[in-house]
């Protein structure tokens, strides 16, 4: 059974390729050193810069859920990684040494001084291994199912790789592709919104050139997870991270986030019920609120407060159950979070009590394009 699970594991990291159904509007490029040019585009505008690094096989418009909500509040700049998108193909090391240089490379040579680094899954590994590094441009890091937080003996990484060897990735056919990429969400269902991934990747065989240079670098990148985690690391990032994931994540765990808060100094730690691996796109209102309060938590989101709740009691003998009446006037939309965690999106909650512990319950409701929340806090008693 633990060698199904690792070849799954393996089967799954094959088939991350993100793409657009379109290039990316005004894209620009940036000549760095070794002949790398990364594209990237900007929007938005503030004195916190946020950069965006998407995972294996991915391109930016994984962040455009992301970016579209964040720019009213940061600039964001979305960027290809080499090899990726539109930035430049070569022979390139595909270290994840090499990727979280580059992104510090971009930074320097983009100027930028307030900057958020944001990454999702190999994206992660890169984001944590480039915060380790100390630039003294690099305020904040956000990782999404980061990889890299496990360490694999070498017959374990022998059969992983197995099933990323270029000819495995050339040779899949349109029904593994299409399972696949259905495991990235929480149903195991690729939702409408998201399938012009799909159809790209489908896509990708009628351009044999790329297609056989993709299949060569998804290999360098498998073994680059597997051989550089980034544990070792962690003890070393002397900046604030916040760690996100997905409870129904079929592809990195998020039971890992627990390893990644027992190592890094400064962190905080949230998880998403139900939400999957690609978290950014299924569960974007909630992870969007996560990284704006995490990177400037005073900061007032709309003016025009929606949220009101209350709650029939505040103290019961645990277990026991209290009901939280939402007061909100004419919202489209709720979001109940007990401790951090979504529980309900229904329009009142009702929760059982299971410990004489407290409880912080938060109310997000939505209208339109505003949104508030409130909190309140209540208390399980012992007898």
């Amino acid at each position: 059974m633990k060698k199904y699970s690792l070849t799954v594991a393996c089967f799954l990291l094959i088939i991350l390729p993100i793409w657009g159904q379109t290039k990316p509007s005004k894209p620009k490029r940036l000549a760095l050193s070794n002949e790398v040019k990364i594209a990237y585009t900007t929007t938005g505008k503030g004195d916190t810069t946020l950069v965006f690094i998407h995972g294996l096989g991915g391109y930016q418009q994984v962040w455009h859920k992301t970016t579209r909500e964040l720019k009213t509040r940061f600039r964001c700049i979305a960027l290809d990684l080499p090899g990726h998108g539109l930035s430049s193909t070569g022979d390139y090391p595909f270290t994840i040494e090499f990727l979280a240089n580059t992104v510090l490379e971009f930074i320097d040579s983009m100027q930028l001084k307030k900057v958020v680094l944001v990454g999702h899954s190999m994206g992660g590994q890169v984001v944590l291994n480039a915060a380790a590094k100390h630039s003294p441009a690099v305020k904040k890091a956000v990782v999404l199912a980061p990889s890299g937080l496990k360490e694999y003996s070498a017959d374990q990484k022998s059969r992983m790789l197995f099933w990323a060897k270029p000819e495995w990735t050339r040779s899949r056919s349109e029904f593994f592709i299409r399972a696949a990429f259905d495991t990235l969400f929480s149903d195991n269902k690729l939702p409408a919104d998201a399938k012009f991934m799909l159809d790209y990747r489908l896509n990708m065989k009628n351009r044999p050139e790329y297609f056989d240079y993709f299949a060569a670098m998804n290999y360098k990148l498998h073994k680059a997870i597997l051989d550089e985690p980034v544990v070792g690391l962690l003890k070393n990032i002397d900046i604030p991270v916040l760690i996100l994931w997905g409870e129904q994540d079929y592809l990195i765990r998020p039971e890992q986030a627990k390893i990644a808060g027992k190592l890094i100094p400064e962190n905080i730690i949230q998880t998403f019920w139900p939400c999957g691996h690609l978290l950014q796109w299924e569960c974007a209102p909630e992870v969007n609120e996560a990284i704006a309060q995490f990177i400037s938590p005073n900061m007032q989101v709309y003016s025009t407060p929606v949220a009101l709740i209350q709650a029939d009691q505040r103290a019961c003998i645990a277990p026991c159950t209290i009901r939280c009446i939402n007061k909100s006037l004419n919202a489209d939309h709720y979001i109940w979070l007990v401790n951090d965690k979504v529980v309900s999106r229904e329009k009142d909650l009702v929760f059982t009590l299971q410990k004489a512990e407290g409880y912080r319950i938060t109310l997000i409701a939505k209208k339109g394009n505003q949104s508030d929340q409130m909190e309140i806090t209540v208390r399980g008693l012992g007898e």
